[in-house]
């Protein structure tokens, strides 16, 4: 995009080609109002305030309007490229153009309504059915997930349980041999072979 200054000192914005950032479109705008804005300080305006110089020295106003006109599109330019610097301008547009270029890609096919209202009420109720299906089925693998870990802690407390039974079997077992042998052997003999051998 380019400025271009005609004969009376209007600004006019012409764009080299189709548009096709939002910051070519901004400047092409702002030059077609720095346009305007100088189309306004009409040269015929200052004839008539001015008639007097005119008809002394014919051509002199005119020369002072270019000038005039010349200088202010120079400082309005100048002033708009220093505001597009300190704000940052040009980042915030191809920020834009990022954020048209992403919906473009994602671009989908608007809903619009059918002549069917229960298709309409399925269509504006599925999103909300899918949504809770996803959260169900997350809520559904996290309680597998803490089933087959209670599952495990389970199996080792009935392992730890299972061996613990196993050593009072068998200890069970010990003292009820003890006790059988205990039952084999007299009472009154076991005394008299004891107290034989204690009195020695």
């Amino acid at each position: 995009m380019e400025c271009s200054t005609s004969s009376d000192g209007v600004t006019q914005a012409k764009a080299d080609g189709p548009a096709r950032t939002h910051m070519e479109n901004l400047k092409f705008a702002v030059g077609r109002t720095i346009g305007k804005v100088l189309s306004s300080v009409k040269y015929t305006h200052i004839i008539k305030g001015y008639s007097s110089v005119e008809k002394k020295s014919p051509g002199t106003l005119k020369k002072i309007h270019e000038d005039m006109m010349n200088k202010l599109n120079e400082n309005l330019k100048m002033e708009i490229d220093q505001m597009f610097e300190e704000e940052h301008i040009q980042s915030y547009m191809d920020g834009l153009d990022k954020l048209k270029s992403c919906d473009r890609d994602l671009e989908k096919v608007a809903w619009r309504p059918s002549r069917n209202p229960e298709e309409d009420i399925m269509a504006s109720i599925d999103p909300m059915k899918e949504k809770q299906l996803v959260e169900m089925e997350k809520l559904l693998h996290d309680l597998e997930s803490e089933n087959k870990l209670l599952m495990g802690a389970i199996k080792s407390r009935q392992n730890l349980l299972l061996e613990t039974k196993d050593k009072v079997d068998r200890h069970m077992d010990k003292l009820r041999r003890v006790v059988d042998i205990e039952k084999m052997i007299p009472m009154q003999e076991f005394i008299d072979f004891v107290n034989q051998y204690t009195e020695r």
